[in-house]
């Protein structure tokens, strides 16, 4: 799979290191959502600054067979360099409006 949007979601599948997300012009962050394989998940989200994390989403104990999420509602939050420079054993979707 290939990160990619689909209506007002970004699909995130894999890390993009130090390079931002394209990004839609003028578009707003409502909240951020992962699903984790297993414990060692983790999504980490950047603006142009990759030593600091703006969102850090992690696994807990996931269920049998089922895995485990996490979520961040950030309410509206503008982004012009989004990066996800760690994003492990998971898929996270960026809601956007």
């Amino acid at each position: 799979m290939a990160n990619r949007i689909v209506g007002n979601v970004y699909i995130v599948d894999s890390a993009l290191n130090n390079l931002a997300l394209p990004w839609p012009q003028g578009a707003t962050i409502t909240s951020i959502r992962a699903w984790f394989l297993d414990t060692t998940g983790i999504a980490r989200f950047t603006d142009s600054d990759t030593t600091n994390a703006v969102c850090l989403l992690i696994a807990n104990a996931p269920a049998a067979g089922t895995g485990t999420t996490d979520q961040a509602n950030l309410g509206g939050v503008s982004f012009d360099n989004l990066k996800i420079p760690t994003l492990t054993a998971g898929t996270a979707w960026i809601y956007f409006k």
